[in-house]
């Protein structure tokens, strides 16, 4: 994403670790063993086309502290290869300083509240698609309303504390009165982010559990 705004096509990746795949796993993903030899790409490969794609642009994700620390990480550390991207900030850290109207903050209760034409359906592009809605009609315009200019500021609102103190800025900077004026455009760099977690998803979902990954 550049500032609130989705640019170019996401990228999925199938990627075959041809280990066995856990039934759980399978029945929420869908993808089975004879699946993912068919249609995946060998981890070497799929590591070298993601690398391509994120380049050295930061990697956003709804769980970033699992998406990248517990799957993306160690498999970097697996396969010796060069990280794909850079960490970013968690988008669920975000929408607890800038989401007052949810009692959680799961995505799939994000989407019913925020976007219920959408499903969270554990299904890699689906949830990706979710959250780029998510910060092109939410977050971005209730950041934009405290004059958020780049990246830097985004990430490290999402690390602020008090939470409660971040809660109770937005909502006075939301509901306050606004001149009928053009908003200065974001230039806040998302980099594709929520494109970048399709691979990252893709990558917890063929294995179906981390430690299979880190045989």
């Amino acid at each position: 994403m550049q500032g609130w705004r989705r640019v170019g096509p996401p990228l999925r990746i199938l990627l075959n670790h041809d280990v066995p795949i856990e039934p759980q796993a399978e029945r929420t993903h869908g993808y089975s063993r004879e699946y993912l030899r068919e249609n995946g790409l060998p981890p070497l490969v799929a590591h070298q086309v993601f690398r391509e794609y994120a380049e050295d642009r930061p990697v956003v994700a709804h769980n970033l502290s699992y998406d990248w620390d517990r799957v993306l990480a160690p498999e970097f550390e697996l396969l010796q290869v060069p990280p794909a991207g850079r960490r970013g900030f968690c988008a669920l850290t975000l929408a607890r300083r800038v989401v007052s109207e949810t009692s959680n903050y799961r995505l799939d209760s994000l989407a019913a509240a925020f976007c219920p034409h959408m499903r969270v359906v554990h299904n890699a592009l689906a949830d990706l698609q979710v959250l780029a809605e998510l910060f092109e009609t939410v977050y971005g315009p209730r950041l934009t309303t405290l004059r958020f200019s780049s990246f830097a500021q985004t990430a490290e609102f999402s690390r602020r504390t008090p939470v409660a103190q971040c809660l109770q800025l937005i909502q006075s900077s939301w509901s306050a009165p606004k001149q009928v004026t053009d908003q200065i455009p974001p230039t806040v760099h998302f980099s594709k982010s929520a494109a970048v977690q399709e691979t990252d998803t893709e990558l917890k979902k063929a294995a179906g559990e981390l430690r299979q990954f880190c045989r």
